[in-house]
């Protein structure tokens, strides 16, 4: 996801001229109960298909095992309501995308104005409530029209705080990260990372 958000494509050539030639430029880098990760952190239904997904699966399949997982996930019942305090105001969501890059999985756009190279970070809240609504949020997310969604908020953000109505999980950057409640914030201080040239 972090090679899609500075342009390097999954190119041996790129990446041995980028290490050689490439210029260093400041990001950000957010951290989760004060961990750092790399871009993105989210709780609702694609958390839950990430900690239940089949490991046997994925290594027949690979990224289609999180595909069968979200389908599984989606028919179980209503998953958890969440609390979100965006700097100190209050939001209730059945999905939250916390993020500080454009890009959801490396392909979807879901923040077209975040950058790694500022210091902010920016909170997709999906407000309504079931099945029809968590399914209709991931079809505009993969068709890149999650901003025209009608109940979903795009808020940016230097903290946040998310709580839920039960034991919920949380996923960042694909993996499974542990369950609620997490503070996540934007990074105070910056790192050089290596680009590709423009």
């Amino acid at each position: 996801m972090l090679s899609k958000e500075i342009g390097l494509k999954n190119n041996r050539d790129q990446i041995v001229q980028t290490i050689l030639s490439g210029q260093a430029d400041k990001v950000f880098i957010p951290k989760i109960n004060q961990q750092y990760f790399s871009l993105m952190a989210s709780v609702g239904l694609d958390a839950y298909s990430v900690k239940f997904v089949s490991s046997g699966l994925k290594k027949m399949v690979g990224e289609a095992a999180y595909i069968f997982s979200f389908l599984r996930q989606l028919f179980k019942p209503q998953k958890a309501i969440y609390n979100v305090n965006i700097d100190d105001i209050k939001y209730i969501a059945s999905t939250v995308i916390v993020t500080n890059g454009k890009y959801y999985g490396g392909k979807y756009i879901c923040a077209a104005y975040a950058s790694i190279k500022e210091q902010k970070l920016y909170v997709i809240l999906n407000k309504a409530e079931g099945r029809k609504s968590a399914l209709g949020f991931f079809i505009a997310l993969i068709r890149n029209k999650i901003s025209e969604c009608e109940n979903v908020e795009i808020i940016p953000a230097k903290n946040v705080i998310i709580t839920a109505t039960e034991c919920a999980p949380v996923q960042v950057d694909g993996d499974y990260f542990g369950d609620l409640p997490v503070t996540i914030s934007s990074s105070e201080n910056s790192i050089n990372l290596v680009m590709p040239n423009s």
